[in-house]
């Protein structure tokens, strides 16, 4: 009886060769897994790197501010 029944299981198995259908899974899976492990590095990195520009801007504006100060105090000396 077991061995009938393991028969059918092995009747029922095997492998998908539709091309279309195998690519779409593999491909649902590994995007699920960059998302869910690679996704919230990639934010954080984001964030680090915008935080970092905008600190550029704002001492570029500092610095700009402090050259045309220099600058009207050097033309009325």
């Amino acid at each position: 009886m077991f061995f009938t029944n393991s028969l059918v299981f092995a009747e029922q198995f095997g492998f998908n060769t539709n091309l279309l259908e195998t690519n779409v899974l593999n491909l649902a899976v590994v995007l699920t897994v960059v998302i869910i492990y690679i996704g919230d590095a990639l934010k954080s990195l984001l964030a680090n790197r915008k935080q970092t520009i905008l600190n550029n801007f704002q001492e570029a504006d500092k610095r700009a501010l402090e050259a045309e100060n220099r600058l009207k105090e050097a033309k009325t000396i």
